[in-house]
Formats: structure tokens, C-alpha cells, sequence
């Protein structure tokens, strides 16, 4: 008995190296800081900007977008659509608003469900949550959730790999992230870069409790580390904000527990080790938000302004990510059923402020603002009481 407990224990311990790579334990972690840098833009005295990324009846059913600067300057979209989420049908679609452009292209398709089979050796029975990410090469990541078997909780992530700024895509490779069957990593939020070229893919866990992680990618993409943000099954979806070299603040969906509201943790070594989930004074239904740090030092966040249900889309401001003002309301729908979700928001090189979000689960929109826009609504803004 002894000596099978200890087999399985080489065994174990093989499985974590061999997840990792082998390799010797890297450097500790640190955030490259954001890029802001004040270009001229041909939307510079525009405001706020809408307009949808995909025509009635593309799909049924669409959601959780995501967005990325190209290096030329442009953007790209992604998101999924099918009948219903979770379908055989659904596939990864993109859009591209090159630079200097009045307009979105027409939707394509970046992947599918037998493309990624092929390419991974496998059988899926589904796709879902693309998030894209530019390295410092200038390379587009796509990373995105499949499942073979099961539901959600049992998502591998695979990931496609771009060197034209989205145009053509390398075939699907699978990432290790877990020893024990390589199973319940998701992605939904905005990757950060790091000072070393990699990049902190913030993911999380639905099987054995619900939590926040991160992945640390080195340049190559491969997996350095992964790191636990919050335990037990309150908190899912972090999206990071870097304050530093070495703070990060991550905001938290609410899965679970009381109060209904946004929840934060702090890091101070890199995002290794974390302080305990707090419930800010934002309402939170059970929904992913977007969270962003502004060139002055405030956070901004995207999310649904409500105990309850998805209807309404807001935007608010904050210095330490615990205290918060809503600053602005995006959506507010009044029909049953209305769903404005699932933000995803990033800010480009020209110091334009990009916003993609569910539109009623029909249709993808888009937000654009800049700073003067978001000056005003700011000084308008008093603080929110529950």
C-alpha cells in the first residue's frame, strides 16, 4: 500500500512538471505598463460613438465579445454565435474596423466546431468565450473555451495564433493548464501584457468550486505559472487592472453568496498571492463586467447596474476599486427579457476608449468614447447609494 501511495505521488508530481514545462520557477511576475499614447484620431472630436458589429439573423443567438488593437491601428472583434449558446452550430465570428475606417466589416468566421476537432485530434461537442490578445511582436491571440464532454465546468482552452492582424489564423493547438485531465479552465476577460513580453491571461474554475486564476504565458506562449484569485465558489470571470509593476486590482462576477455585489481583490507581489474577496458597493446579478485603468490612476468599469437580471449597462468610476460612481448608463431596457451584458473593454493606442457588449443575445454592439466624453459624464456623476 506504501509503496503505491508513493507511485502516485511521482506521479502526480510528474504530471505538474510536465504542466508547466519542465522548466526551472521563473522570475517573479511584473506588469509592462499601459500604453498611452495620444495620437491623432479621425474620431477625435466625435464623443461617443455606437453602432452594431453583426446583421439581424447572422445567428440566432450571440455573446460574450471581445476586442483587440490591431498593430496597424485597427480594430478586431470576436464573439460566438449559433441557434443557442452551447449548440453544435455555434462557431467563432470576427469583425475588423481597419484604421481611419467610417465602418465594421462583414462578419466572418474565424473557427468552428469541426475546424478546432480537426486541428486538436478530438471530438467537441462545443465552443465559446473567445478573448483576444496583441503580444509584443504584434501577434493575435485567439483563446477561446471547447469542451469535448459534459457541460461548461468540464472547458479546455485552445487558442489560435495570428501574424497579420487577424486575416489568417494558424490551426488550433490545445494549452495544458491543469495536471488532472486538463479540464475546467475558462477565459472571458481582458489579458494583460507583462514586462518580460508574456502575457497574464486571467481565467477561471467551475468544477471544484468556483474561483478566479491567472495564467502566466511567457513570449512563446508557454505556461509559466498559474496563480489562484480568490477560493471557494463566490467569485468567476477577473478582469485585472495593473496599478504597477507589482500591484493588480482584479474585479469579480458574484456567482454566489450574499451580498449581490461586484467583488474585489488586491495583489501586491505580482499577482501571486491575493487578499481576500470584498463586496464593493456595486450591485452585481450574477454577470461578468469589464474593469479599466485610466491614465490618471482610476478604475473604470463596465457592468450591469442591478441586483437582478441584465437589462441595464453602466459605466462607473473608482480610485481604490471598492467605492465606486456610476458615471453613465449605456443601456437601460424596459421589455422583458432585455439583456445587455457580457462587456468587454479595452482602451487603443490613439486614447480612444473601445466597448463591445450582448445586445439582447440577437446582436453584438459597440461603444466607442473618448477622454472629453468621459470628463463630462465623470463631473456630472455623484456617488451611487444602494
Amino acid at each position: 500500500m506504501r509503496r503505491a501511495l508513493n507511485l502516485g505521488f511521482f506521479v502526480i508530481l510528474a504530471a505538474l512538471v510536465i504542466a508547466v514545462g519542465g522548466h526551472a520557477p521563473p522570475a517573479p511576475p511584473r506588469f509592462a505598463p499601459a500604453e498611452y499614447r495620444i495620437i491623432p484620431h479621425p474620431e477625435a472630436a466625435g464623443g461617443l460613438r455606437r453602432a452594431f458589429l453583426s446583421p439581424p439573423g447572422l445567428t440566432r443567438r450571440v455573446h460574450s465579445g471581445t476586442l483587440v488593437e490591431t498593430p496597424d491601428g485597427g480594430l478586431l472583434a470576436a464573439w460566438f454565435g449559433g441557434s443557442r449558446e452551447g449548440a453544435a452550430d455555434v462557431a467563432i465570428y470576427g469583425a475588423r474596423r481597419p484604421a481611419g475606417a467610417a465602418a465594421w466589416s462583414a462578419p466572418f468566421v474565424i473557427t468552428d466546431r469541426a475546424a478546432s476537432a480537426r486541428d486538436l485530434g478530438r471530438h467537441l461537442r462545443k465552443l465559446g468565450n473567445p478573448v483576444l490578445a496583441r503580444d509584443r511582436r504584434g501577434r493575435i491571440h485567439l483563446f477561446y473555451v471547447q469542451v469535448s464532454m459534459g457541460g461548461w465546468s468540464t472547458s479546455r482552452l485552445a487558442e489560435r495564433l495570428s501574424s497579420d492582424g487577424g486575416r489568417h489564423w494558424g490551426p488550433a493547438r490545445g494549452l495544458v493548464t491543469s495536471p488532472f485531465l486538463n479540464i475546467s479552465t475558462l477565459v472571458r476577460t481582458r489579458p494583460l501584457a507583462l514586462a518580460d513580453g508574456g502575457l497574464a491571461l486571467p481565467v477561471y474554475h467551475e468544477l471544484a468550486g468556483k474561483f478566479g486564476e491567472w495564467l502566466r504565458l511567457d513570449a512563446d506562449g508557454r505556461l509559466l505559472a498559474k496563480h489562484r484569485i480568490g477560493w471557494g465558489r463566490r467569485g468567476i470571470q477577473p478582469s485585472l487592472v495593473a496599478r504597477g509593476p507589482r500591484e493588480v486590482v482584479a474585479l469579480l462576477r458574484r456567482v454566489g453568496g450574499a451580498p449581490p455585489r461586484v467583488l474585489r481583490t488586491r495583489s501586491t507581489d505580482g499577482g501571486r498571492t491575493w487578499g481576500p474577496l470584498e463586496a464593493t458597493d456595486l450591485p452585481n446579478p450574477d454577470a461578468s463586467v469589464a474593469a479599466l485603468g485610466l491614465p490618471g490612476g482610476d478604475l473604470l468599469l463596465a457592468y450591469n447596474h442591478a441586483e437582478r437580471g441584465r437589462a441595464n449597462l453602466s459605466l462607473a468610476r473608482s480610485r481604490d476599486g471598492l467605492h465606486w460612481r456610476r458615471i453613465a448608463v449605456l443601456e437601460d431596457g424596459a421589455e422583458p427579457g432585455d439583456e445587455f451584458s457580457y462587456p468587454y473593454l479595452i482602451r487603443d493606442r490613439r486614447g480612444r476608449y473601445q466597448l463591445i457588449y450582448t445586445w439582447r443575445r440577437r446582436r453584438m454592439a459597440w461603444i466607442s468614447f473618448d477622454d472629453a466624453w468621459l470628463a463630462r459624464v465623470s463631473a456630472r456623476a455623484t456617488p451611487w447609494a444602494p
